[in-house]
């Protein structure tokens, strides 16, 4: 087998790093509304997991736009669409876990493991509706430490989003939905393999 030459798209990585950027701050901004709206927390719930989780899987979908390779590549809409509604799922229970009214260590290190562990659900229902013609091989350690980084993330996104329900402030700043991105993708080796026939 060879490992064929890859690279990234600067602009569209920087997109992916914006567009999540965006979403975090929509949703924070967003789930405030639970602590002066008490009587429509599911409403507020509900949007702000649509808003994070559309946010979430944009950034993934275009950092893998971003990944070049010199083969064709094409993707599963249904195994796309997974992709989509594991991080929809991942973004309600989590601000499911911050609207409660007293959530406990043990409350958020689970939701933090769930949450951690949807996304990169997310991820992999995402590399796996990626057609090319090419065999994949993950690393490993990479992998545990991608894992590793997105339930570290998913415990401050919901420290800052129980913040932002508790005081309704104006004073979190935007989630870091990127930090793993990269980590999933250096977990990833692609190498060409001239006897499996192209994915249609």
């Amino acid at each position: 087998m060879t490992l064929l030459p890859s690279s990234f798209d600067p602009l569209l990585v920087t997109c992916s790093v914006v567009v999540a950027w965006l979403a975090s701050y929509a949703t924070l901004t967003l789930v405030s509304q639970v602590h002066t709206h008490k009587t429509r927390t599911p409403l507020w719930i509900a949007l702000g997991a649509v808003l994070l989780g559309f946010g979430i899987w944009s950034m993934h979908f275009i950092g893998m736009l971003a990944f070049r390779l010199p083969e064709t590549v094409t993707y599963d809409v249904p195994g796309m669409i997974l992709s989509w509604l594991a991080a929809v799922l991942a973004s309600g229970y989590a601000l499911f876990i911050a609207s409660r009214p007293q959530p406990t260590r043990f409350t958020f290190g689970q939701g933090a493991l769930i949450m951690g562990g949807a996304i990169n659900g997310m991820h992999f229902l995402g590399m796996h509706a990626m057609h090319v013609n090419a065999s994949v091989q993950y690393n490993p350690a990479l992998v545990a430490l991608s894992i590793l980084i997105a339930v570290s993330a998913s415990w401050g996104a919901l420290q800052l989003a129980l913040h932002k329900v508790i005081t309704g402030g104006d004073d979190a700043r935007p989630g870091c939905l990127p930090a793993r991105r990269r980590d999933c993708r250096d977990a990833l080796r692609r190498h060409a393999c001239r006897d499996v026939p192209r994915s249609q």
